[in-house]
């Protein structure tokens, strides 16, 4: 899919771009920001090779205001009113899964070695 010129398309009108990077995530060289997007997600178990249940959630920076989770603690004291979402929502709540981040570390590792002798990297640092 051509995501550089459809996220420009969609900025040109105002729309945040959210990809879903299932299928792609693992296999295709990725570089969320020069595709682009505000939004990039995608498992870590499918082409990745990492464990069930690991995946990411990439924001860009400057939209992460734009953005409210559907997940994380609520001040409902803080709402802006009937219908507006609250003002003030913890965006990085819970406890994170150490072991199952270190396993996606190791699979993005692995994933790299696979192709060390082309200069095509999986993943962007």
């Amino acid at each position: 899919m051509p995501l550089k010129e459809l996220s420009d398309l969609a900025h040109d009108h105002g729309a945040l771009v959210s990809v879903d990077g299932a299928q792609s995530f693992g296999v295709v060289p990725l570089d969320v920001k020069a595709i682009g997007a505000d939004h990039y997600a995608a498992p870590g178990q499918k082409w990745l090779l990492a464990g069930t249940g690991t995946g990411l959630s990439y924001v860009r920076k400057d939209v992460q205001e734009q953005v409210w989770p559907l997940t994380g603690y609520v001040d409902a004291k803080g709402s802006g009113g009937k219908g507006a979402p609250p003002a003030i929502v913890t965006k990085r709540s819970g406890q994170v899964n150490i072991p199952a981040t270190a396993g996606i570390a190791a699979a993005v590792d692995f994933q790299n070695a696979i192709v060390k002798t082309t200069s095509t990297r999986v993943l962007c640092n």
